[in-house]
């Protein structure tokens, strides 16, 4: 089915489940930097764990999605390479998030312990702010993505064109000539 504002919904739900994750993850840093605060500290790091976890499920059905996007528009010869580069640049961003959640749960085992924390969330922190830098990788692939879909399906709307016209000439010609010869002709 051609979902494509789906498709659209997912990924900025994904957006706003890292940007959440990146907020959960400073309140634990700045929880982890006080004596008396540090316990209150692994439930936010939990918390970011989580929703790197639920971004990388958010964006699971995206791949199967914008392949059958691009398959119902018809586009699926046409659009072959930037389909590929879309859902690879997907699967990196997938593999990093869910590494992240990985390492913000073992980061939450320690982070009661004042300071202890520190350089495992700020390791963290810097890693998803170096995982920024999928993202716009992902929106650039996913714009080539869309213009070639778009494409495909404009020069599908136009390709019976030629084929009408050379139709619609063969009639003319035909009953042209059946006109011609099938009138009387007056004698001389």
């Amino acid at each position: 089915m051609c979902d494509f504002p789906a498709v659209v919904a997912l990924l900025g739900t994904a957006g706003g489940l890292v940007t959440a994750s990146l907020v959960a993850l400073g309140v634990a840093i700045a929880l982890n930097n006080g004596f008396f605060s540090a316990p209150g500290s692994p439930v936010p790091m939990a918390v970011s764990g989580g929703l790197l976890v639920a971004a990388t499920a958010v964006l699971a059905p995206v791949s199967t999605m914008v392949d059958d996007y691009v398959r119902c528009m018809g586009a699926a010869t046409t659009c072959a390479s930037e389909l590929s580069n879309f859902q690879n640049a997907l699967a990196g961003l997938m593999t990093v998030l869910a590494i992240q959640a990985i390492a913000s749960f073992a980061a939450a085992a320690i982070a009661w312990i004042p300071w202890a924390g520190q350089t495992p969330m700020w390791l963290i922190l810097g890693a998803l702010v170096v995982q920024l830098a999928l993202i716009p990788s992902i929106i650039v692939f996913f714009d080539a993505l869309v213009r070639c879909v778009e494409a495909a399906a404009a020069a599908a709307r136009v390709a019976p064109l030629p084929l009408i016209i050379a139709f619609a000439t063969l009639y003319l010609v035909v009953t042209v000539f059946y006109v011609y010869h099938s009138r009387k002709r007056l004698p001389n």
